[in-house]
């Protein structure tokens, strides 16, 4: 009986010991890169050890090979791109673009700056393609241009302009004192 119990008590014992190992190997699915240019430096992840997934021709594909990442239409020829993607400007240490890929196409939100820090613009992806809002800021920080997607294709187009600005906001006022009264 006391055997039993003992080894119970081992293996209740043994089991938060076995979930790290298996967390770490679940994370590393990945292998982390980083690749220097005269202007930049790169983070990203690799995928590691998956087979190529089949190709879609109208899809862009980033890959990883001699040293350098590298983009084609329908096509890939090394590893994929597979996790956080984050770029920044080697002078100033800001950041250039950040996102992720998933299999070597982009996912997810993108992010781009201006080179004094400034954001530019902000993109959503899915399986590769444009795939909801791509907002374009102005000098001052504002959004100026608004576009929605869909699929890769267009479904809204909104320019933001100062002056449209004003009248959004007068208007949204008038309806206010409406509602009051």
């Amino acid at each position: 009986m006391k055997n039993q119990f003992s080894i119970a008590a081992l293996l209740i014992l043994a089991l938060p010991c076995c979930k790290p190992v298996e967390v770490k190997q679940a994370e590393d699915i990945t292998l982390k890169a980083v690749v220097h240019s005269d202007t930049s430096t790169i983070n990203f992840r690799l995928a590691k050890g998956e087979p190529s997934p089949k190709t879609n021709a109208s899809s862009t594909y980033y890959w990883f090979a001699h040293g350098k990442i590298n983009t084609a239409q329908g096509y890939h020829a090394g590893k994929l791109l597979h996790g956080p993607y984050v770029e920044y400007d080697r002078a100033t240490k800001k950041p250039i673009a950040s996102g992720a890929f998933a299999k070597g196409l982009k996912t997810g939100r993108w992010l781009r700056w201006e080179k004094d820090g400034r954001l530019k613009e902000i993109k959503f992806f899915k399986d590769g393609e444009l795939n909801g809002p791509l907002v374009k800021y102005d000098v001052a920080g504002n959004p100026k241009d608004t576009l929605k997607y869909k699929g890769g294709k267009v479904v809204l187009k909104k320019v933001e302009s100062a002056d449209s600005l004003k009248v959004s906001v007068l208007s949204r006022i008038k309806r206010f004192i409406k509602l009051k009264k």
